[in-house]
């Protein structure tokens, strides 16, 4: 049995520790089952944002995160 931060993973179970550094966009998320699957999300570099960014937007999604 794998320990997550939200607690034990069933044996079984997706391992976030199997998920290597270089696959980005990875994660692992409990199931209504109560067991792990992995996920993959878009993936966008930080370093790319600034540029996809209208400086004009910056205001409001800095409200939308306090």
């Amino acid at each position: 049995m794998a320990k997550s931060a939200l607690g034990s993973l069933p044996d079984g179970s997706s391992s976030p520790t199997a998920i290597d550094f270089v696959q980005k966009g990875m994660s692992v998320m409990t199931m209504d089952s109560g067991m792990a699957e992995y996920v993959q999300w878009d993936y966008l570099p930080e370093s790319d944002i600034p540029a996809l960014l209208d400086e004009s937007d910056i205001p409001a999604l800095l409200d939308a995160v306090r």
